[in-house]
């Protein structure tokens, strides 16, 4: 988290954000991954996929009202008694023990606790799953060195897989519990209204069965706000509500949309022209190098640009998508991932496997896959150089153009570090 604390730092110090409105998008991403990361640890993606992104939709309102709180606990330190602006150093010593709290403390006993509720949640789709052979859960006993005897009521007891005591109660409904449970086929033990009454509640944030819910931590954490009225981000609301549902809320959907989008990295500048990068960008991916310095050449030239990560272009699977692609609706890339915005425009860089350069005629093989790839994704592409002849290339997009009737606005030919050659562009309603 320590990159993200000081993006965090320099973005509150510059003004880039409005704690009080707002979570810092670096936070924001911190947070939201580090969840993630335990749902990956947990939840099977390929057997279990549904419900890892349930987990991971929840993660992002979550990340988001997490973000917030801490981003307003470092903006309080921004300036000192009397009112005055802190220099940036003293700014981030000053935080240090806030982050240290936040991040080294809260954060790492809520990772331990995902992790457990995560791996409840996957257990309990196959206790659903096999109740006709085996309809029943005993509560095990706490693994730890010193159990915690708050569940210790309830240890041993066997209770119905859709008895509505497991709503209510259940191992990881406080802090630091390692109780578990197991299926059996056992008789269900009695369980009398006093004992109920006499267990402690579960702890603010973990009353949820994750199973059930598939979320983390419920509204009801302290991250949340107490009421619709006294919610950060209920000025995104389009019509007032005054029901608490802060998972379904549209102002907190907003409210991390802007967060994702904006959670990005400037790794290059030039004459007031910056390169940015989502955090989500597959920087190990074999074309990224060629994507940075495309880029970069576009940069130079005045343009600014956002390298953008792929994501799955179903909204209603992936809200993310609408994030950072929303001016994509309503044409035909409505659900692609170009890779480059620039300005108002979408860019799709296409590259090509070297193995397979001299090995058709002329190199039209790779030309043209990366061509049919590229305008899948937008009308403007940029490709690398694979050898062929460029009056050729130009000849070819014409043909394309007014023969096959497709849709091309640019075309940009990747000649090597800092080379860009324009191959065709839109004039009004003609070509170049």
């Amino acid at each position: 988290m320590n990159k993200y604390i000081e993006q965090a730092l320099k973005d509150l110090y510059n003004k880039e954000v409005d704690p009080r409105r707002e979570p810092v998008p670096a936070l924001y991403g911190g947070f939201l991954r580090t969840y993630n990361h335990a749902v990956d640890q947990s939840i099977d993606k390929k057997q279990q996929r549904t419900l890892a992104r349930q987990f991971k939709n929840n993660n992002e309102v979550f990340s988001a009202f997490r973000a917030h709180r801490m981003s307003r606990d470092m903006a309080a330190q921004m300036v000192d008694k009397e009112g005055n602006l802190k220099s940036f150093d003293r700014f981030r010593k000053d935080v240090e023990p806030i982050a240290d709290h936040h991040v080294r403390q809260w954060l790492r006993t809520e990772y331990d606790m995902a992790l457990s509720r995560a791996h409840l949640a996957s257990e309990w789709e196959t206790y659903e799953a096999d109740r006709d052979i085996m309809p029943n859960l005993r509560w095990v006993e706490s693994t730890a060195i010193t159990p915690d005897v708050v569940h210790s009521s309830f240890w041993g007891m066997v209770r119905p897989v859709d008895d509505a005591f497991w709503a209510a109660h259940h191992p990881g409904d406080h802090w630091g519990c390692q109780c578990s449970l197991e299926q059996t086929d056992d008789p269900v033990t009695p369980l009398s209204d006093e004992v109920i009454r006499k267990a402690p509640p579960p702890s603010p944030g973990l009353e949820e069965n994750p199973g059930k819910t598939r979320r983390f931590f419920s509204d009801r954490s302290p991250y949340f706000p107490g009421s619709c009225e006294t919610c950060p981000f209920r000025h995104l609301l389009k019509e007032p509500r005054t029901e608490k549902d802060c998972y379904n809320c549209p102002a907190a959907i907003e409210a991390f949309k802007q967060a994702y989008a904006k959670d990005t990295e400037v790794i290059f500048e030039y004459n007031g022209h910056t390169l940015e990068v989502h955090a989500d960008v597959d920087r190990e991916n074999s074309d990224y190098k060629n994507v940075v310095d495309v880029c970069k050449t576009f940069v130079r030239q005045g343009k600014s640009c956002v390298m953008t990560p792929k994501l799955n272009g179903d909204m209603n699977i992936n809200p993310k998508h609408d994030a950072v692609y929303h001016t994509l609706k309503g044409t035909a890339f409505s659900t692609k991932c170009p890779d480059i915005r620039l300005g108002e425009y979408w860019y799709e860089h296409e590259g090509y496997d070297q193995e397979n350069k001299g090995k058709s005629p002329d190199n039209k093989r790779p030309y043209s896959e990366m061509m049919g790839r590229g305008l899948k994704q937008s009308n403007r592409i940029i490709i690398e150089d694979c050898g062929m002849d460029i009056s050729w290339m130009k000849d070819n997009i014409r043909t394309r153009i007014y023969k096959e009737g497709q849709d091309i606005e640019e075309v940009w030919l990747h000649l090597g570090e800092g080379q860009l050659l324009l191959l065709w562009k839109r004039r009004g309603d003609d070509h170049q």
